[in-house]
């Protein structure tokens, strides 16, 4: 099917610079001259944005491999929806962020178009028209995983930790937000190695809410329909209790999917389970496993809340407490839910980030937060001043900006963030400020 582009492509100054009153022969009318303005830029099938841009489509017209066949019936319940994806992968080598990696994606439903692999099409051709859905990510890190020679000797899986960080800040006038979750070394020692590092993954776009979403149960709507629906659940486990077992696994017994090896028949519905907090019919393990209260002892269905597991408790779970401190940590996020009909297509994209320590983890994420409201443009004024990219504040810089103050077209990046003072006007306050940070 056709998809519309959806990268960053040309930003209105890339054209007539800081001219207005020219943009409309782009067809930019309502361009304010922001860089995070949606109706400044113009869409580009082959502008690069990133050091490394990366590009693919796939689709789960092979979904029903994941079932077990026994006398020619499936033993589950998965099967392929017709789903496409369009993912595109950002990275760079600019200091500031060197340490992130973005994913920006696109869902449609091709439904009605997929050729599946006996050749024929769903529901004969029309597709269709799902309702309920969400979308998200399961996320496995090991910390350590190897060492840079891809030696494993520094390997451990099963004395991780994870967390859920939320902050709110302020860049240059503008309110950001960072809402992360992460995973990380728990006594921060891994087979002889030590300050291991951290990784996190943060949401960035999500679809919008096609019906009231009520996410805590007190009746009261927390989400309206055409507002973006971000994070709406958060559930960790164990990797040794993960959906798809039988029974508990451990590191000299496992692993459920490997072949012979027996698949819990009801793995595709515990996954949708997590993905939109429904705790109905769970068995006694289902629940321990799943749906974490603060309160591990009792487990008490009053203190639950079914889309967000809490982490008060869980340094008195099973999994924590079972053999070292720590666990093998696995959590899914997902946003939902909406309807999705034949040929619509959603956005959902994320940031998978790294950091020295949870500090650097934190920095690194402000940084993702600043760059996606950014257009996935790197900021130069991460590091003050320094609009000529060369790690620098100096004398060009100051050049730079008296180019923009004389109006001079100069490039559309430095345009964006040439504005040190965060008035929205590029004038000799903005030159003084550079000036100054070259003198201290």
């Amino acid at each position: 099917g056709e998809f519309e582009l959806f990268w960053p492509g040309f930003y209105a100054s890339d054209y007539y610079g800081d001219q207005p009153e020219l943009w409309n022969e782009l067809g930019l009318n309502s361009c304010d001259g922001i860089i995070y303005d949606d109706d400044c830029w113009l869409e580009s099938d082959w502008r690069h944005i990133s050091d490394t841009d990366i590009y693919m489509e796939f689709d789960d017209r092979w979904a029903h491999r994941g079932n077990l066949v026994e006398n020619n019936q499936y033993q589950q319940t998965g099967y392929p929806l017709g789903i496409q994806v369009e993912a595109q992968s950002l990275s760079y080598g600019y200091q500031s962020a060197e340490d992130i990696l973005f994913f920006i994606m696109k869902i449609r439903n091709e439904s009605d178009s997929m050729i599946m692999p006996d050749e024929t099409y769903l529901n004969r051709g029309s597709g269709f028209n799902y309702k309920n859905m969400s979308l998200g990510f399961y996320m496995d890190a090991d910390v350590l995983t190897a060492d840079l020679n891809g030696n494993f000797n520094f390997h451990t899986n099963s004395d991780d930790l994870m967390e859920y960080y939320y902050e709110s800040f302020d860049y240059l006038g503008n309110t950001f937000y960072v809402s992360m979750a992460l995973i990380y070394d728990y006594n921060g020692y891994s087979g002889g190695a030590d300050e291991v590092g951290y990784v996190g993954v943060q949401l960035l776009d999500t679809p919008k809410a096609t019906s009231p979403i009520d996410l805590d149960g007190d009746g009261i709507i927390d989400i309206y329909p055409g507002e973006e629906l971000k994070m709406t659940d958060w559930h960790w486990f164990n990797w040794y209790t993960r959906p798809g077992v039988v029974s508990e696994e451990s590191s000299s017994n496992c692993c459920a999917g490997d072949p012979g090896r027996p698949q819990a028949l009801n793995k595709e519905e515990i996954m949708y389970k997590l993905m939109i907090g429904d705790t109905t019919n769970l068995s006694n393990d289902e629940k321990e496993w799943f749906f974490h209260t603060s309160n591990p002892d009792l487990d008490l269905d009053s203190e639950l809340n079914p889309h967000f597991d809490s982490l008060e408790g869980i340094l008195e779970e099973p999994a924590f407490l079972n053999g070292n401190d720590g666990l093998d940590c696995v959590f899914q996020m997902s946003t939902g839910t909406f309807d999705l009909p034949v040929g619509d297509e959603v956005p959902f994209s994320f940031a998978v980030i790294f950091g020295e320590d949870k500090q650097d983890l934190i920095e690194n994420a402000k940084f993702s937060q600043i760059m996606y409201r950014n257009k996935y443009q790197l900021n130069p004024n991460h590091q003050m001043g320094d609009v000529t990219f060369d790690g620098e504040v100096d004398i060009l810089d100051i050049m730079i900006l008296v180019q923009l103050v004389l109006g001079d077209n100069v490039n559309p990046i430095v345009y964006a963030y040439g504005d040190l003072n965060g008035d929205s006007i590029y004038n000799i306050q903005d030159i003084i400020s550079i000036i100054g940070l070259i003198l201290d």
